[in-house]
């Protein structure tokens, strides 16, 4: 009796320690299943810094030693934007009407690209409001313009949005309505390489182009960060 009794007690032990042996298993695997390159030998904690994706891997880089005190204050904007600013969500930005439309040509009407340029509301909400707050950074007024490549034509961007103060140096030789066109050197400098970019082509005008990143760290736009001699120097109110 008592080794019949000896027996069921080691079978019901054996059965708890394996089921919590298997809980352990499953958040073990779900705790590392959020994670980019998350590590086997360590299941539940991050992956080395080395082996994220950037811009996770550094921090943006400061201003540069002795930049000029425009540049510097757009540059703490620029460096922002990249941490904050979702490029996931900035592919999601424009509809895909807006898109298909946008480099189709109406002999008739001109301005029919602009009349179907149209928004996903969350994202654009989402996307504008960073920008929005990341200009408020600044004691004067600066525009954050965002940029991205057209999927179905390289050869183009888009100017997808702009912010409230308005004015940019990117893109001026546009079509008519605004909102497409050839890109800018700097601009596929800056998408090619990740680094950010002081840009100064009229007297009186600054601007820092800095790159937006995807969760792959891959980018996907680029802000250009802007202002004006007389609109640095005002102060909001």
């Amino acid at each position: 009796m008592q080794s019949k009794r000896t027996k069921v007690l080691w079978l019901l032990f054996s059965m708890l320690l394996m089921g919590s042996m298997g809980t352990g298993w499953l958040l073990a695997g779900h705790l590392t299943a959020g994670y980019t390159n998350a590590p086997s030998s360590a299941p539940g904690t991050l992956p080395a810094a080395d082996r994220l994706p950037p811009p996770w891997q550094v921090a943006p880089a400061a201003a540069p030693v002795g930049a000029r005190p425009v540049y510097r204050s757009l540059h703490e904007i620029a460096r922002t934007v990249t941490c904050m600013v979702d490029g996931e969500m900035v592919k999601e930005v424009l509809t895909e009407r807006a898109q298909e439309k946008v480099f189709q040509v109406d002999p008739k009407d001109k301005w029919a690209a602009g009349d179907n340029w149209d928004y996903n509301h969350e994202p654009f909400v989402r996307i504008k409001q960073a920008l929005e707050r990341a200009g408020y950074l600044a004691a004067g007024q600066v525009t954050c313009n965002l940029y991205m490549p057209a999927a179905a034509n390289p050869k183009q961007w888009y100017l997808v949005m702009n912010t409230v103060y308005g004015g940019k140096q990117m893109m001026n030789s546009v079509s008519p309505d605004g909102i497409s066109g050839a890109p800018d050197p700097e601009l596929v400098q800056v998408f090619m390489t990740g680094a950010r970019l002081e840009v100064s082509k009229d007297k009186g005008q600054y601007s820092v182009l800095t790159p937006v990143y995807d969760s792959l760290g891959q980018i996907t736009a680029v802000v250009e960060v802007f202002t004006r001699d007389e609109g640095f120097v005002q102060v909001r109110k």
